[in-house]
């Protein structure tokens, strides 16, 4: 019911929620949750991707944009990145974004983007090696 809730309330709640502190733990939470189906995180992120740029500068949202970028494929964290990349020099004067930039690279994206994706690849064929060893959930991406 929760899963369902969240996916069918109107985006500006949603984005809302991310930044309440019991709201921003519970969408976590669900995006870094092995049993929550990977489509749910998927339109998560496809109806936070409009926010992540004033999410990544609020101290409890950046957190949520950080989980966002974690549970994503590798197209969905391309346009979550450039999302965030129209903005960047307004992120990295903030303290939270200027972290989300950080762990999302998006200087990198900015720079060279194929390189942004190599690396990329190269991290979720890592994370799938020791999926095991982690416990992470791996998906095709």
């Amino acid at each position: 019911p929760i899963l369902t809730s969240l996916g069918t309330m109107p985006v500006e709640y949603l984005s809302r929620i991310a930044c309440d502190p019991a709201g921003s733990r519970a969408l976590e939470a669900a995006l870094s949750s092995t049993t929550v189906p990977l489509k749910v995180k998927h339109k998560l992120a496809e109806r936070l991707t409009p926010f992540v740029v004033m999410l990544a500068a609020h101290r409890i949202g950046s957190h949520v944009v950080e989980g966002l970028h974690k549970a994503c494929a590798i197209d969905e964290k391309r346009e979550l990145v450039r999302a965030l990349a129209v903005s960047v020099k307004t992120l990295l004067q903030s303290p939270y974004g200027n972290l989300v930039c950080k762990r999302c690279r998006v200087q990198q994206f900015v720079d060279a983007e194929g390189t942004w994706e190599l690396a990329e690849v190269s991290n979720v064929k890592k994370r799938s090696m020791f999926a095991d060893i982690l416990g992470d959930e791996v998906e095709d991406k």
